[in-house]
């Protein structure tokens, strides 16, 4: 097909979307786009990456000035917060970048139209897509649905009923909360009860399992764990939610949990996500009502792709923007490189952040493959002797047989500026040979890559 005919129907208005309707513009085709909900941007921008972001590093500011770590400084009362001014400056800076990247320019792109309103997809009669929206049926030749995600709400007695935030509402909060229960232990949960705690909102975090972030290495959990209690967040595992109520009289939350009752000012849930699939046909969803996808982006409907988090694969925003032009190549040049997430390098903006890339030993072993680590722990790492740090590790893991690295597991300071070298020997399969003999400056972050790889070479 001549791509210079082609109308690609495009749902959703976030990265992945726009990610989308650029690429195919460059191949000569027309775009229609339907967005609902959230504003131009989608999750990352608006209720996501940008502001969480804002809010952890002004939290690290503040945890800073009143926890020097070397002898002699002395915490001068630490700072002040204008509850006001900060939030209005977090939102300040998501509709500056909304603006200058979403609705500036693309009203003036030609080929693109933009419509605001919730989209059903649709098929006329010979199978083409149609995108029905605001009353009108459009015709296109493909479809790429990138509708996202949003927060899953757990069947909690009462919690449907109670006025509880989730990310959409947590960065824009009129006052600052005394306290907060956090439902949750996976990244969102984690990082929004680090910041807050950190801002001075007293945080208790309720987590079903018996450890935090149950899908990675029990050490590294442990290891935030410990941090975070630390810090004074209380930490609770194993703790199953019996019940969630409002109280209007004294405007708490109470919630009934195996370890007791708790009231906060605040209950905040981050328990993961929900796939955003109304309007979408059942052929397309697979398991738990995500958007099964080939490693085209393909769906089980023909001309209907997709990309983005209502995958439920990586659900990353950096992600997202590869799936979707792979998506567009392949409706329109029917050749793309398959989606490869073997060296997918992912981070957690904890302080210190977690981040990794590839296989963990575990993951590693159950391949069969023979592999064996390598560890660096913070307090032996030169950056972090002078900075006075001493709680994490890097974690390189080896495949014996071919002197390779297939993962690495990181908690430490800037542990996410780590895993792109990383992910690079990975998907290079640069020997660890090669790996020491990369000079890395002394102090520098990086320089922990180098020396972790080292202890291999000692290993008998």
């Amino acid at each position: 097909m001549n791509s210079e005919q082609v109308h690609l129907l495009i749902f959703g208005g976030g990265s992945a979307a726009m990610s989308a309707a650029h690429r195919a513009l460059d191949h000569g085709a027309t775009v229609t786009v339907a967005n609902a909900g959230l504003p131009m941007g989608g999750t990352c921008l608006n209720v996501g990456c940008v502001p969480s972001k804002y809010y952890i590093r002004a939290a690290e500011s503040v945890h800073r000035a009143g926890h020097p770590h070397h002898p002699g400084l002395r915490s001068a009362g630490g700072i002040e917060i204008d509850w006001p001014v900060f939030v209005a400056g977090a939102r300040s800076l998501v509709d500056e970048l909304r603006r200058v990247n979403y609705e500036e320019p693309v009203p003036k792109t030609e080929g693109l139209r933009w419509i605001e309103g919730r989209a059903a997809l649709e098929f006329d009669d010979t199978g083409a897509p149609l995108m029905v929206v605001n009353g009108e049926r459009i015709a296109g030749d493909f479809a790429l649905v990138a509708t996202g995600a949003n927060t899953f709400v757990p069947p909690i007695p009462g919690l449907a009923d109670t006025p509880f935030i989730n990310n959409e509402e947590i960065f824009t909060l009129p006052e600052q909360p005394g306290s907060m229960i956090v439902l949750g232990g996976g990244y969102i949960a984690l990082e929004c009860a680090q910041s807050f705690q950190r801002l001075g909102t007293r945080v208790t975090l309720l987590q079903r399992s018996a450890r935090i972030l149950k899908h990675e290495p029990e050490d590294l959990a442990l290891e935030l764990q410990d941090v975070l209690r630390s810090e004074g967040v209380n930490v609770v595992t194993d703790a199953g939610v019996e019940s969630v109520r409002f109280d209007g009289d004294s405007k708490e939350f109470v919630v009934e949990s195996a370890h007791g009752t708790l009231r906060a000012e605040q209950v905040f849930v981050g328990t993961g996500l929900r796939p955003n699939n109304e309007g979408l046909p059942e052929a397309i969803l697979g398991e738990e009502g995500w958007v099964a996808t080939d490693l085209f982006q393909g769906t089980a409907l023909d001309k209907v792709y997709a990309a983005g988090d209502i995958t439920g694969e990586a659900q990353f925003v950096y992600t997202a923007s590869v799936e979707a032009e792979a998506a567009v190549d392949h409706m329109l040049t029917g050749t793309a490189e398959a989606r490869n997430y073997d060296a997918l390098p992912w981070v957690m903006f904890t302080d210190p952040q977690i981040a990794g890339v590839g296989m963990t030993l575990a993951e590693a072993q159950a391949a069969v493959i023979d592999a064996d680590t390598a560890v660096l722990e913070v307090a032996r790492w030169p950056r972090f002797r002078v900075s006075m740090e001493s709680r994490g590790f890097l974690r390189l893991v080896r495949d014996r047989k071919t002197n390779c690295l297939v993962g690495a597991r990181a908690i430490c300071p800037e542990a996410g500026d780590l895993v792109s070298e990383l992910a690079l020997c990975i998907r290079q399969q640069i020997p660890v040979s090669e790996i020491v003999k990369v000079l890395h400056p002394y102090l520098t972050l990086s320089e922990g890559i180098e020396r972790a790889a080292l202890r291999f070479t000692e290993q008998p």
